[in-house]
């Protein structure tokens, strides 16, 4: 039986800095080192600490920091803030560190401790709440009710995140896209603050993404930019096929100059160029195909730096997404994996 723990003692909350270490380094790869397999930070010192336990097994924590934007360091708010977002003190949350032990991510843990991040930000009168994540998360927050509103930054140990935010108090936005935290908030009273002058202001940002942009529109977008026909990793595949794969995609923009695959790290994504120019090490890397395809297939970190020569707009498969596919669809599993597994014998990245 799961049940859910505040952690108050030294104990738990060193167990709970034991599991980060284990899922960020250890699982994940993440460029991150600590002699006592303990991850933690200044946040820890006023956060809120939860925890799921399966008995006495540790399977799932979520860190909550609630204050005023005075409280987040100057890093944060290079990486987090816009000019006007905090006018008037709004009171903040910033949710952070939910892991979920890789034994129990197709149960119901990780969504018991977001329900429970979400009741604490009700009880708390919090009126914006930030998170960061991988791109292979993007939509998975994204249907929970939180937006995309600002480009995405590089963590020297946690590598490419990108900045979302959530509205805990706008039924109306969580009814709409039909977020399962809609049922938790629905009752509660609105009047705190006006979203809509948050929305506007957020809505002049270029990279403001005011809903979520369904497979379909990906599918759309892509086919526009490139045309399906011309992405090897898709080829001989049907509309309904591509549409499973990318139910967990997300397109994402990136400025010249930005780094997209760093030696030495591990990632859950498979970036594939559909605009734009790569500086890629010791080959050249045309529009419709993907970027350093061994590590999505094996596991392992990436052997080149690659970075863009100009603007320039990506289609990102989640691993996650592609695994799923095992169980729902073999076949199209199999045809995935052989089209990537040949383009990869035929290219250096």
């Amino acid at each position: 039986m799961i049940t859910l723990h505040k952690a108050d003692s030294t104990n738990e909350l060193q167990e709970i800095y034991h599991l980060r270490y284990m899922v960020y380094a250890t699982e994940m790869k993440k460029n991150i080192h600590s002699s006592t397999e303990q991850l933690f930070d200044q946040y820890d010192e006023w956060g809120i600490n939860y925890y799921a336990l399966d008995g006495t097994k540790l399977v799932g924590c979520i860190r909550l920091n609630v204050g005023f934007a005075h409280q987040f360091d100057n890093v944060w708010h290079e990486r987090m803030a816009v000019p006007g977002l905090f006018d008037n003190n709004p009171k903040i949350g910033l949710v952070s560190k939910l892991l979920i032990h890789p034994e129990y991510r197709s149960t119901n843990v990780m969504f018991s401790l977001v329900k429970l991040g979400y009741q604490t930000l009700l009880d708390l009168e919090v009126q914006m709440n930030f998170i960061t994540c991988a791109p292979s998360l993007i939509r998975l927050y994204e249907r929970l009710g939180f937006i995309r509103y600002r480009h995405h930054y590089i963590d020297k140990e946690l590598g490419f995140l990108a900045p979302l935010l959530l509205f805990p108090r706008d039924r109306q936005y969580l009814k709409e896209i039909s977020s399962p935290l809609w049922r938790i908030g629905r009752k509660i009273e609105n009047n705190l603050n006006d979203h809509s002058v948050k929305r506007n202001l957020l809505s002049t940002l270029p990279e403001y993404c005011s809903k979520i942009i369904s497979a379909d529109s990906v599918y759309e977008i892509v086919n526009n930019l490139v045309g399906f026909q011309n992405i090897s990793v898709f080829e001989s595949f049907s509309y309904d096929e591509i549409l499973l794969i990318l139910e967990g995609a997300v397109l994402i923009h990136s400025k010249i100059g930005d780094p997209i695959i760093t030696k030495g790290e591990f990632d859950n994504e498979l970036f594939i160029l559909l605009e734009g120019d790569l500086l890629a090490e010791n080959s050249k890397i045309d529009i419709g195909e993907p970027l350093s395809v061994d590590p999505f297939l094996k596991g392992s970190h990436h052997t080149i730096n690659i970075i863009t020569k100009i603007d320039s707009t990506f289609l990102v498969v989640s691993r996650k997404n592609v695994m799923g596919l095992v169980v729902r669809k073999r076949e199209l599993y199999n045809k995935l994996i052989e089209n990537i597994s040949e383009y990869s014998s035929q290219k250096i990245v």
